[in-house]
């Protein structure tokens, strides 16, 4: 079993100095923040196969390579660039352990409910053929202790069913549905997280004030909008813009935010638990 990078290494490259390192700094700690190389970080042991993390690799790291050089670079992009990057954006969000909590975290709700169902036409055979009766109670413990099973230990193929290509087809085609503006800045500089994408979940990205931001790299964002601003444009964020960011991808780390020079507030602004978020204007 080896460890799977969730966060790609060229993307955390994107926030390390010219070593290679990046500062990280762990929420659930309250000791000094480490300076790693981005090889040793952002993985975790068997997270997901290796057949999975090499299609990852195929199907949104390696499209989005020029992208995301257009992005540094400032220049437009293409349909094709976009489509390649709101692939990558989406992928990202699933890619990471946050997701395979959500993911499994719904397995226990379904799984009742697939005991119910179960358990209905169990009855329901009872009533259409009596005989079966001597072997309903055998099966209706069959249910139970699958069932049981599946709550406490999900199968890995759930996990890896969240990366379904319509799923992703769908969600991809909303954020290319949206207003993009990258936000620029030189002073103040963005971070990143173990689970960099962000939108308000009970928004989604279809409704009218629906949001989305991400860290593209240490002085870039992109925000995805649905207020009426040019298409791919790129603008100056004001420090608080930056700040209001990087709150989004504080709030929503799991446990690491990754940064690329240890400013003295950022430690703190990581592990001090309460963000106010509100909608970028």
């Amino acid at each position: 079993m080896q460890h799977n990078h969730y966060i790609p290494q060229q993307y955390l490259l994107r926030f390390a100095d010219s070593e290679g390192r990046v500062w990280l700094h762990d929420k659930e700690k309250k000791s000094d923040s480490s300076h790693p190389g981005v090889r040793v970080i952002g993985n975790e042991l068997g997270l997901y196969s290796d057949e999975v993390e090499t299609n990852l690799n195929l199907l949104a790291e390696v499209p989005s390579h020029a992208a995301f050089d257009k992005v540094i670079a400032g220049v437009p992009l293409s349909e094709a660039d976009r489509a390649a990057f709101a692939k990558y954006v989406i992928v990202m969000r699933k890619r990471v352990p946050a997701a395979k909590v959500r993911s499994l975290g719904r397995i226990p709700g379904i799984a009742d409910e697939v005991r119910s169902d179960l358990m209905t036409e169990i009855d329901e055979l009872v009533v259409a053929d009596p005989t079966f009766e001597s072997k309903a109670a055998g099966v209706r413990n069959q249910v139970t202790e699958y069932i049981q099973k599946v709550k406490s230990a999900p199968p890995a193929h759930l996990w890896y069913e969240s990366f379904g290509l319509d799923d992703i087809m769908l969600s991809e085609q909303a954020l290319l549905s949206m207003n993009w503006v990258f936000l620029r800045s030189d002073s103040h500089q963005f971070l990143t997280s173990d689970n960099p994408v962000f939108f308000f979940s009970n928004e989604g990205l279809g409704r009218p004030q629906s949001e989305l931001t991400f860290p593209v790299s240490s002085s870039i964002a992109l925000w995805a909008t649905r207020l009426p601003y040019t298409q791919g444009s790129y603008s100056d964020a004001a420090p608080s813009i930056v700040r209001q960011v990087n709150a989004r991808t504080a709030a929503y780390s799991k446990r690491f935010v990754f940064s690329k020079t240890n400013e003295p507030w950022i430690k703190p602004f990581t592990v001090k638990g309460r963000w106010s978020l509100e909608h970028l204007k």
